[in-house]
């Protein structure tokens, strides 16, 4: 394995423990809402819809882009489990719910098709 690749599956990993950390605490105060579930789930389904109507044609080298938006939603939702305080934990999720998704449609938009 390359540097680069030790280093992109070693940043995916800690973005992975950060997020299930946020969970743990999170289940802990009895916080979770179905929101939470959602961040992990839909958007992921949403970018596949989005590649699959092929709007901007893709190749195989843009499946990519899922390992791209994890990090950015695990950042996401730790920022939801310890920001924000004077909002409900379904207020919290909600808008973190809506910055996944449209962090999901930046990164289909801005990423053009990658060369295979």
């Amino acid at each position: 394995m390359t540097t680069l690749g030790f280093i992109f599956w070693l940043v995916l990993a800690v973005c992975v423990v950060a997020a299930l950390a946020a969970f743990v605490i999170l289940a802990r105060k009895k916080a979770i809402v179905p929101w939470d579930m959602a961040l992990f789930v839909v958007p992921f389904i949403f970018w596949w819809c989005l590649l699959s109507t092929n709007l901007r044609p893709k190749t195989l080298s843009n499946f990519i882009e899922p390992f791209a938006l994890l990090p950015i939603l695990a950042v996401i939702f730790v920022v939801r489990a310890f920001a924000g305080r004077n909002l409900t934990h379904e207020k919290r999720s909600k808008v973190v719910f809506i910055i996944g998704m449209i962090a999901t449609l930046g990164i289909y938009v801005l990423v053009p098709g990658l060369p295979e």
